[in-house]
């Protein structure tokens, strides 16, 4: 067990509480998740803009007394703060230690960062990425490192472009730089971890890279869609065909591994597909939305009523509203304290099952 955040055992039961929050049932989680203690999504949220508000709060009453180095003071401050929610108060994912631990680590950054007399843009998106990696890993947040690695792909960028004579070098190699993030994360996906985290920062690289890589190839042509009929340059296909390929591909791992990102970065693949061939019917505008809208509907339908009897552990019905989970671990509690049942011998007699038949009559033992 760690002392400087949480278990990995914890942090599993944290998430089946989550599950279990709705039905006020956490107290059969309490013996397990220990002393720490977290906050539901809305209140995460509102500690987090909290904790956002106190860390500008005193990075401006430094700048106001005029201290010297004022953002490595404030954000070392709000480290320290940070850190002493985590290891006394014993805070995993309640908000406001995440806010205080990423302002504290920006501004840390930044100070460093303008101790060189002549800092890049490259070196802002690099600084800015190694700030919200080190936040990210140390508490486990997907959010923080996903924008690490959207900042990682910002570098690369602006690198390629300022070393590129090519006009669209630069959005064709990061799209195609994201891709092989979503990709790696994809298989990645496969490996059991031990952190429901882990798998979460999988989960969001997964469909935000996906995203990314199309917005970043679709990008070359300023957002708009050339001709697919007509159209020669072959690297031109690949705004369409890798989001196709993506797809498809995280369509069958999806229903595999019965996952929900790769199962949500299919759908984001056919919204981009949808957009990239927006222009390939020749129909309005409102005749596209009303025509996918109506198919989208209908399938949904569909598969919401195909899917609420489980087909291989896929359902569309919503896991906390069965008992059947909690019942399961409840038995098996039970089951692990109950003592073993002495089995009966040959004859017939187990023990203490002996009679005795009165005063003058034979007993049986």
């Amino acid at each position: 067990m760690s002392a400087w955040r949480i278990s990995a055992q914890q942090e599993r039961w944290l998430a089946l509480n989550g599950l279990f929050s709705a039905q006020h049932k956490t107290e059969f989680f309490a013996q397990h998740i220990g002393d720490w203690h977290s906050a539901s999504f809305i209140a995460r949220c509102a500690f987090f803009v909290l904790g956002m508000v106190v860390g500008t709060t005193l990075y401006t009453i430094c700048e106001l007394f005029h201290l010297q180095e004022a953002r490595l003071i404030a954000g070392m401050s709000l480290v320290v703060a940070a850190e002493w929610l985590i290891l006394s108060r014993r805070l995993a994912f309640a908000g406001i230690e995440e806010a205080l631990e990423l302002g504290g680590l920006l501004l840390i950054a930044f100070e460093w960062l303008d101790g060189f007399e002549r800092s890049t843009d490259v070196a802002l998106a690099l600084t800015a990425a190694s700030a919200f990696g080190v936040a990210g890993l140390r508490l486990l947040n997907p959010l923080f490192t996903m924008l690490a690695i959207l900042a990682l792909t910002v570098a690369v960028d602006l690198t390629i472009g300022k070393s590129s004579a090519h006009p669209h070098a630069a959005e064709l190699w990061t799209g195609l730089l994201s891709y092989a993030i979503a990709w790696l994360a994809l298989g990645l996906g496969a490996i059991r971890f031990q952190r429901p985290s882990y798998d979460r920062m999988l989960d969001w690289c997964v469909v935000v890279m996906s995203l990314a890589g199309y917005l970043w190839l679709a990008s070359r042509s300023g957002l708009e869609p050339p001709d697919y009929l007509t159209v020669r340059e072959p690297m031109a296909w690949l705004t369409l065909l890798l989001p196709s390929a993506f797809g498809i591909t995280a369509l069958l791992i999806g229903l595999r591994r019965r996952s929900h990102g790769p199962l949500i970065a299919v759908m984001i693949c056919i919204a981009c597909l949808a957009i990239e061939l927006r222009k390939l019917t020749g129909l309005s505008l409102q005749a596209r939305l009303i025509l996918w809208g109506c198919i989208a509907l209908v399938a949904a339908v569909l598969l919401e009523r195909y899917l609420r009897r489980p087909r291989a552990g896929i359902t569309s019905q919503k896991l906390g509203d069965s008992e059947g989970a909690l019942s399961l671990l409840e038995i098996a509690g039970a089951a692990t304290l109950t003592p073993p049942v002495l089995a009966a011998p040959a004859d017939g007699v187990a023990p203490g099952e002996g009679r005795f038949g009165g005063g003058g009559a034979s007993g049986s033992y």
